[in-house]
């Protein structure tokens, strides 16, 4: 019986057989009682002979490869005992056969998520930013200001709107209070202009002041402001529809390679999302649904009449808006304007300092500006808190700064082994399609075992612990 001995690598769960010619060919003698799964040869060699580095034979005449198991020598021969390597005697077999792959080197599903590895406890946490038009921009906001009049068309019931600077706000106020008798109000015949002012508080027919850390405006022609039954000299821009309202926007990149990376390292619980922006606080973000984007658009949509806005996160995918969350908060804030104490005066002076008791509206002049230009600290103290501290937003319009921040925060895992343990892959698969690859080991984990090959039971239970156990097409 002619036998061929190499000297050669493998792994024992490996289909791998040696190329090339062997190292020798011996005829040898089967020995008694010996089989065809471990037959034991004798080979007439010299004691000289040294077969030790002859690890792996092969015997045509049964069509199997074998492991060697041992070399003897005895009384002048060597007995070489053999063990059947059923992945190599049938790897044409096993590769042409379609199995229900778990899990492989060469092919696998990024959008399984793979238990395999552990986490660890550390987290890793990124995030972008950006700065919407309200950053450290109190001093240059804008006023709403609604008035009741009989002029122009109000947009909402008998209120006429106008959007205001802090100067335009200051000039208004002080024609409404002036510090000296002035002729731009209409005398109703006998009545004098400062009895008149006195039983016509013009305060009255302002029914709110909203003020919005943010600029806006710029799509009205600017009108006379009218309030009661006169039209003052004063001009501001109309609050013009909704639809013509500013809509703050900006898109996120959640973080580079976000795409390609494996579902484990882009879905919860391993990796988690948030979106932080003041007044509206922290708002989870599933990763759920952004599986087929990286990019999360952010917009705020203020009201401004009632000073809520309205913040809405899209997943962008393919150009289209997917809503994912939505939370209100209240942007602007009420300055206090009253017919009995008018408040925004009283703030503004003890802000600045006070003044005199008749000097309140002299004084009018630098006390708005200044109050709007002292570091926001002076500006909170005309403000009416809207806010209430349990809920998400805060109660000074100081901690309002536009600052945003989109978070990942991600588990770290242990470290991966690919081309022994593979990834997740649940498709069928021809096995020999998930060969070695210069880059992958082949290796492949089936979710059974069951084959039909012309073998014995004993490599029949031998292979199909391998597939199911994990096993190398090479």
């Amino acid at each position: 019986m002619t036998v061929e001995f190499w000297s050669f690598s493998k792994r024992k769960n490996s289909t791998a057989r040696p190329s090339g010619n062997p190292a020798f060919t011996f005829n040898c003698v089967l020995k008694d009682a010996s089989g065809i799964l471990r037959p034991v040869l004798e080979i007439y060699q010299s004691a000289a002979f040294n077969p030790s580095a002859l690890n792996y034979a092969r015997i045509a005449a049964y069509g199997r490869y074998y492991f060697v198991t041992d070399w003897e020598w005895i009384v002048g021969r060597w007995e070489v005992t053999l063990q059947v390597d059923a992945l190599a005697s049938y790897k044409t077999q096993i590769g042409s056969a379609e199995k229900y792959v778990l899990r492989a080197a060469a092919e696998y599903d990024r959008d399984i998520i793979d238990t395999f590895y552990p986490t660890i406890e550390r987290v890793n946490v990124s995030w972008a930013g950006y700065n919407f038009p309200w950053y450290n921009n109190f001093t240059n906001g804008r006023f709403v200001l609604g008035v009741i009049n009989g002029e122009g068309t109000a947009l909402a019931g008998t209120t006429d709107y106008f959007i205001l600077s802090p100067a335009e706000l200051r000039d208004f106020m002080t024609y409404l209070f002036p510090s000296s008798v002035v002729n731009d109000w209409t005398s109703l015949n006998s009545i004098t202009e400062q009895v008149y002012k006195s039983i016509y508080d013009p305060l009255q027919f302002i029914v709110s002041c909203k003020y919005f850390p943010f600029s806006m405006g710029g799509v009205e022609t600017d009108a006379q402001i009218a309030f009661g039954n006169f039209v003052s000299t004063k001009y501001a821009e109309p609050l013009g529809k909704p639809n013509t309202w500013p809509i703050f926007q900006h898109d996120y990149t959640i973080a580079a390679n976000w795409l390609t990376r494996d579902a484990r390292d882009k879905s919860e619980p391993y990796t988690r999302l948030c979106f932080f922006l003041n007044p509206f606080g922290v708002v989870e973000i599933s990763t759920a649904d952004f599986t087929l984007t990286d990019t999360v658009r952010v917009k705020v949509t203020p009201d401004l009449i009632s000073g809520e806005a309205v913040l809405q996160i899209f997943a962008l995918i393919s150009g289209s808006e997917v809503l994912v969350a939505q939370q209100t908060a209240m942007i602007g804030f009420d300055v206090n304007l009253t017919a009995t104490n008018r408040d925004l005066f009283s703030a503004v002076s003890a802000v600045i300092g006070g003044s005199s008791a008749g000097g309140i509206y002299d004084t009018l002049d630098t006390m708005l500006p200044s109050a709007l230009t002292s570091g926001g600290n002076a500006l909170v103290s005309l403000i009416k808190p809207s806010i209430s501290a349990s809920t998400r937003g805060t109660p000074s319009i100081a901690n309002i700064d536009g600052t945003s921040r989109l978070y990942v925060r991600r588990h770290l895992f242990t470290d991966e082994k690919n081309d022994e343990f593979g990834k997740p892959l649940y498709k069928n698969r021809v096995i020999s399609t998930l060969g070695a690859t210069a880059a992958q080991s082949g290796y492949i984990k089936c979710g059974d075992g069951d084959i039909s090959i012309p073998a014995f039971p004993e490599e029949v239970d031998d292979i199909s612990n391998y597939l199911t156990g994990g096993f190398y097409y090479e």
